[in-house]
């Protein structure tokens, strides 16, 4: 009974071990992990911090030098003073990217921002590299309307459409990729933009354009001076669906229905005057059909050269009775 006792006791313990052991090669494989350190350097003025890594300098001050511009810029177009710091990290590679946005940002993202604190993460990846001043611009709408609305008082259409305007980032791809979604009827509703950062590439490609559609036609309607209207209502103490509606004198739902209305009128057949659906689709097809009519051509006349081959001589001489 003893030796039993003793036995049992022995795997207990050797359980317990082999538990803590595993717990603690866990713990030191997630601490390598997650273990992504960089020495950042930082720039700054009274307004903005730039923090970078080594071999970045001329980039950092790059960026503080067109921070500065675009704050006095996004501050005089929506008539929002621009308040506290603005602090902007250039990530210089993916394992910190990773760490630094806890994986929560889609891949397609070049920059992600936390408004209220002001945090802006700029990605250097090379592909993303050549986009990054659009997308410094795009996310210091969103730390300027962060820093001084709730996050719920603004729709998310409304203030992707104001930083993707004023950002300058190339919309050409918009107007095709708003006609293919009116062609197979998928376009979204303004509500569902609210998802954005939930979506695959495709849709919040879309998202992004039906939001810069639709700030755009307000301020084709009244200009910016039309958003500084409803950002100050806002500000004011008036909510949302009221300020929209006492400026543009229609409820938001009405003013989705001409949004989509306006793309359905405009953006119907865009994709047919793109050059490469041209060049690899309508110029290939017409190439092909016009073969085809070809041989279809050669076709009928061989047919009748053999019917008249084939023919009896007297349906060449009808009235010849010798």
């Amino acid at each position: 009974m003893l030796e039993s006792l003793i036995v049992l006791y022995y795997f207990y313990q050797m359980q317990r071990f082999a538990v803590a052991s595993l717990l603690l090669l866990i713990s030191i494989w997630d601490t390598t992990k997650a273990d992504v350190r960089v020495d950042w350097k930082v720039v700054r003025n009274d307004s903005m911090r730039i923090y970078y890594s080594a071999g970045y300098h001329d980039l950092a001050e790059r960026t503080l030098s067109s921070a500065n511009q675009a704050s006095a810029e996004i501050s005089d177009l929506i008539g929002i003073e621009f308040k506290g710091e603005a602090f902007i990290f250039l990530v210089p590679d993916e394992q910190t990217w990773i760490k630094v946005t806890n994986e929560a940002i889609p891949d397609w993202s070049g920059g992600v921002t936390k408004p209220r604190s002001g945090i802006i993460y700029l990605r250097l990846k090379k592909n993303f590299r050549n986009k990054m001043f659009p997308v410094l611009r795009h996310e210091l709408v969103h730390v300027m309307l962060g820093k001084n609305f709730a996050p719920t008082s603004i729709p998310r259409w409304f203030e992707e459409g104001v930083s993707t305007l004023y950002s300058r980032e190339d919309a050409s791809e918009y107007a095709t990729t708003l006609s293919w979604a009116n062609l197979s009827n998928s376009l979204l509703s303004l509500d569902e933009i609210d998802d954005v950062l939930a979506f695959k590439r495709g849709k919040a490609n879309l998202a992004y354009a039906q939001s810069y559609m639709g700030v755009k036609l307000i301020i084709d309607a009244l200009g910016w001076e039309g958003i500084r209207q409803i950002l100050a209502r806002i500000a004011e103490g008036d909510r949302w669906s009221k300020a929209f509606a006492s400026v543009l004198e229609m409820e938001e739902g009405d003013f989705d229905w001409h949004l989509q209305n306006h793309i359905n009128s405009n953006f119907r057949w865009y994709f047919l005057y793109r050059s490469d659906f041209v060049l690899w689709v309508v110029i290939p097809a017409l190439v092909v059909v016009s073969f085809l009519m070809v041989r279809f051509r050669r076709y009928r006349t061989y047919r009748r050269w053999v019917e008249e081959e084939n023919a009896e001589p007297e349906d060449y001489f009808p009235n010849d009775e010798t």
